[in-house]
């Protein structure tokens, strides 16, 4: 697509409403339709980390909130799963996008997705900003730990516990919690 006219993140707002999609220095790119396992896994991220950060009054836990990373060209990502801690969520526009990268970021391996895509993306939120990124693969039921300024760290075993406390203060759980 040589030549094609970027897009920025205020005229991307429109189109994310209606297609399921990223923008990426300023180009729309299509995302599939999620699967059943894919489904199941984000819906129980969110359901711990909201029972554990809303009566703490931590702060929101959400499925794909567009996070605006850079401008200029614009890109805008949709974690499968965020955590934006209170201080930044009572000052954010919350009409738009967040602005900068959020405090936790989860991304569900879909069948579509390679690891190598979801670990340049890990890289993408940590070098904006993020201080703990997960990537879970409900397939393999494994958890790769992305921290700044750390090596990876794969958890394979139920009993391994993914410690969140770096984004979401106290908050830990076992790989078994995550796939039920």
């Amino acid at each position: 697509m040589r030549g094609a006219r970027l897009i920025t993140a205020k005229e991307f707002e429109s189109i994310a409403r209606n297609e399921r999609c990223e923008l990426v220095d300023g180009r729309v790119v299509p995302m599939t339709t999620v699967s059943l396992a894919h489904a199941a896994v984000v819906g129980r991220l969110n359901w711990l980390l909201g029972q554990y950060a809303y009566p703490r009054k931590l702060g929101i836990v959400g499925p794909e909130l567009g996070v605006r990373l850079t401008t200029n060209p614009d890109t805008v990502l949709g974690p499968d799963v965020v955590f934006v801690r209170r201080e930044r969520f009572e000052t954010a526009d919350k009409r738009h996008f967040l602005d900068g990268a959020p405090d936790l970021v989860i991304e569900v391996k879909s069948p579509d997705d390679s690891m190598t895509e979801l670990r340049r993306k890990a890289q993408k939120y940590l070098s904006h900003g993020t201080p703990l990124v997960v990537l879970v693969d409900p397939i393999t039921r494994t958890a790769l730990i992305h921290r700044r300024d750390a090596v990876p760290v794969t958890l394979k075993n139920e009993d391994d516990v993914v410690d969140f406390d770096s984004a979401v203060p106290g908050f830990h759980c076992t790989l078994a919690d995550i796939f039920g």
